[in-house]
């Protein structure tokens, strides 16, 4: 099953509907896991290092700093960004098909924009 890193700023209302949909999810918050404070690059590091797909909002700075690890060649589980825009629901019915539908290497260097 794929494993998940919510960002630090990510809307707690789409993991708990995440987590209502698909009970069995692997999910952590950045902010149970020591990096509330951290950086993009050390979020993205420690994603790598448990090999969890970034859950996010922020498509300023993560895609970016995505982009140079793919290009440096380093570990890049994957990154979703979810744009706020698209509502709660509709981002909660996207992620549970990624979620029971996807595979790590379907998310492996890549970076993923919702909606589908």
């Amino acid at each position: 099953m794929l494993t998940f890193l919510a960002d630090e700023n990510f809307d707690n209302r789409i993991l708990r509907g995440l987590q209502l949909w698909v009970p069995e999810v692997d999910l952590v918050r950045a902010q149970d896991v020591g990096l509330r404070t951290k950086s993009d690059e050390d979020v993205l590091e420690w994603a790598a290092q448990h090999s969890r797909i970034i859950l996010t909002h922020d498509k300023k700075t993560m895609i970016a700093i995505a982009a140079q690890r793919i290009q440096k060649n380093l570990k890049m589980p994957g990154l979703i960004i979810a744009r706020k825009a698209l509502g709660i629901r509709a981002t909660i019915g996207d992620l549970a098909i990624l979620v029971n539908c996807g595979v790590l290497e379907d998310f492996n260097q890549q970076v993923i924009q919702l909606p589908l």
